[in-house]
Formats: C-alpha cells, sequence, structure tokens
C-alpha cells in the first residue's frame, strides 16, 4: 500500500505530508482552482520572510496553512469531512 495514501486516508492531507517531509516541488498539478487573496503588508511580509527561510512558495505556505485549519476545524466539531 502506498504509505501516502495511508496518511491520507488517516486524516492528513497530502500536502501537508509533502511538507512535513521536505518536499519542496509539486510534481503533479494538484491544483485546479485559483483564489486571489488580498493581505496586508505586515501579513504579506511575514508570510514572505517565513517562505523564504523555508525556501518555499508564499502559496504553497498558504495552501498548507488554509488544509491545516480545515482540518483542526473539522476535529472540533467530530467531523471527518
Amino acid at each position: 500500500s502506498d504509505p501516502i495514501q495511508n496518511k491520507i486516508l488517516k486524516g492528513k492531507s497530502l500536502l501537508i505530508h509533502r511538507f512535513i517531509e521536505g518536499e519542496k516541488t509539486m510534481k503533479t498539478a494538484l491544483f485546479v482552482k485559483a483564489l486571489t487573496v488580498p493581505f496586508s503588508k505586515e501579513v504579506f511580509q511575514r508570510i514572505k520572510e517565513i517562505t523564504d527561510q523555508q525556501g518555499i512558495s508564499m502559496a504553497q505556505w498558504v495552501r498548507v496553512a488554509c488544509e491545516k485549519a480545515l482540518i483542526e476545524m473539522n476535529t472540533s466539531q467530530g467531523g471527518n469531512k
């Protein structure tokens, strides 16, 4: 069985798995919907500093942050969506 699929089935997303395991590049087109989100200058600068230090794109960082928030929300609501 595929270890990545097992992590997804246990409630961890593929993106978070790749981020935690240190994969810096996406190899397949996993993302098909775009969303433009305006940030304050301070928030944008902080995200830029973090992503520069980690060597990842800002988009990848935002995707991971959103997925973590959704997982936490589902957990706190007792759901497995």
